[in-house]
């Protein structure tokens, strides 16, 4: 995905919050859930990787305009 002209503070963001999420995916959730613990997963997969995901959404959506 490129730039969009004009966009740049929402394209930063946008790139930040996703290596953010793929990080944690990587490093803690996936880790979590091949060691079965179910309650670090849960916390992390409905608590800040969520979050990650609808401000991800929220800024393509805004991107896209």
């Amino acid at each position: 995905m490129k730039e969009p002209k004009g966009k740049s503070a929402e394209f930063k963001d946008l790139k930040q919050t996703w290596d953010a999420f793929k990080a944690t995916r990587e490093k803690e959730l996936v880790p979590a859930i091949l060691a079965n613990d179910s309650e670090k997963f849960t916390k992390l997969g409905a608590g800040i990787q969520k979050e990650r995901l609808d401000r991800i959404y929220a800024l393509l959506a805004k991107l896209d305009k």
